[in-house]
């Protein structure tokens, strides 16, 4: 059997344009959580402007590993990306950059159609919580449910079924 745990990057943010698209940091936070209960080793990415979310979550789940995106450049975002087995993160240009490096994707989408801007290749996960005003052109929402509603164990639970696979 293989010991070595699969490897998870964390990635909460989006750009401030949409930044209404991301999940919680407090779920991104838990799922950490979870997933380091289980042993497995957990990354968290962060682009320019967004160390805050990676020092919350860091604050929570000490042993979290550090992935400065801004020090490594979008190429070098790349490379981290490659290592690890399972990469979490809402609809968003690291997601892309994941899943262009062959790393298998939980895509956290919100607003946006995900056929049209889901991942490429195959093995991804794509969740959405359907809404009825879903898929929106809106740049702004009060409460934006359809990413919302996407339930840290439901992220857990892809995240484990592509760890397994």
């Amino acid at each position: 059997a293989d010991t070595q745990k699969p490897k998870v990057i964390l990635h909460p943010g989006t750009s401030r344009f949409a930044a209404f698209k991301r999940w919680p940091i407090q779920n991104f936070v838990e799922l950490a959580r979870r997933l380091r209960s289980q042993q497995i080793s957990v990354a968290m990415s962060y682009g320019p402007g967004e160390i805050e979310l990676f020092r919350t979550a860091k604050a929570a789940v000490p042993d979290l590993i550090e992935i400065d995106g801004p020090s490594l450049g979008l190429l070098g975002l790349g490379q981290a990306m490659r290592q690890a087995d399972v990469v979490v993160a809402a609809d968003t240009g690291p997601l892309h950059i994941a899943a262009g490096v062959g790393t298998r994707v939980v895509a956290l989408f919100g607003p946006k159609d995900s056929k049209l801007y889901g991942p490429r290749g195959e093995g991804h996960l794509v969740l959405q919580h359907d809404v009825p005003c879903r898929p929106c052109k809106l740049r702004t929402c009060p409460s934006p449910q359809c990413v919302l509603g996407i339930q840290v164990q439901q992220v857990e639970h892809a995240v484990g079924e592509l760890t397994q696979g």
